[in-house]
């Protein structure tokens, strides 16, 4: 991606190029969130998952952290209204989200961008942006996909536990009045 960058200013050009409106704090790119362009920090499972789901269609671009394995950013593009989307969802879907690790970041939130290809420490691309940040996918899609991976998986370590065996999940327990 950054083959042709050789300072921090080239880097900023590169993303600037493709839509991202970034600037350079401390020799760093720096994106802003706002209404156009969010972000969602979430889980990696949950964020590979939804790259799964919705890539096919449209570029999904990742952050990690080479220090933080289990955390990872997904950029969005904007939301259908105003504000976030998070206002807008029941309370059943805010405590999911709560419960996962999942929360939209408020507008003006600063996001730190990866500078090279091989950043040895810090940010980097786990899926890099392939288009310009207008082809970010939609924050409502983003979120109902991952809304419906919790829901899955947690249909998935239900079942598991009613073919481990664990106490008071079985229906015949739950029916004699065991629990």
């Amino acid at each position: 991606m950054f083959q042709s960058c050789h300072s921090p200013h080239d880097v900023a050009y590169w993303y600037a190029d493709r839509g991202f409106p970034v600037e350079l704090t401390y020799g760093r790119a720096l994106l802003q969130t706002s209404y156009n362009i969010g972000a969602v920090k979430m889980p990696r499972e949950i964020a590979t998952t939804i790259r799964r789901r919705i890539g096919a269609d449209r570029q999904i671009p990742i952050l990690a952290h080479t220090r933080n394995h289990r955390e990872t950013i997904v950029l969005v593009g904007p939301s259908r209204a105003r504000g976030g989307l998070l206002w807008l969802l029941d309370d059943f879907a805010k405590s999911e989200f709560d419960r996962h690790g999942i929360c939209e970041a408020a507008a003006g939130t600063r996001v730190w961008l990866p500078m090279s290809d091989h950043t040895p420490g810090g940010w980097y691309w786990a899926s890099p942006p392939t288009e310009t940040a207008t082809a970010l996918p939609p924050r409502n899609r983003v979120l109902r996909t991952a809304l419906e991976v919790i829901g899955e998986q947690s249909a998935s370590a239900a079942t598991a536990a009613l073919k481990t065996g664990v106490p008071g999940s079985s229906t015949g327990e739950l029916a004699s009045g065991r629990r």
